[in-house]
């Protein structure tokens, strides 16, 4: 899921790159520029992107501001969460000291979509 995520926002990164070259276009008068920057601005799908890219930037930007709810502190496992703003998603925060690689942590974050509870 992770890397489904970060394909929506390496789209979302590519249309705004399309996007800006296509203002530049419209204010050089190029033919036809006009017609699609409005194409781009009323496609459903490309409105769809924008927002699903929204989300995923809203969930996982950990800004200053954030108040983190404690929840647990114990044997060294801390777990803290807050509520994403204007959505039914929460944030949760892990912290603890694991005595691996990173690499098999990174398995276990891929996997957690495998768990059923």
């Amino acid at each position: 899921r992770l890397f489904g995520e970060d394909r929506v926002l390496v789209a979302a990164r590519a249309l705004d790159g399309v996007v800006q070259d296509t203002e530049a276009l419209v204010e050089q008068g190029v033919d036809g520029a006009v017609e699609f920057l409005a194409q781009l601005q009323c496609n459903s799908s490309v409105e769809k992107l924008k927002d699903r890219a929204k989300e995923i930037n809203d969930i996982f930007s950990l800004d200053a501001e954030t108040e983190w709810v404690d929840q647990r502190d114990e044997k060294g496992i801390k777990v803290q969460y807050c509520q994403v703003p204007e959505s039914l998603f929460i944030r949760v925060k892990i912290q603890s000291k694991i005595p691996t690689n990173i690499f098999n942590a990174l398995a276990i974050v891929n996997e957690v979509d495998l768990f059923h509870t």
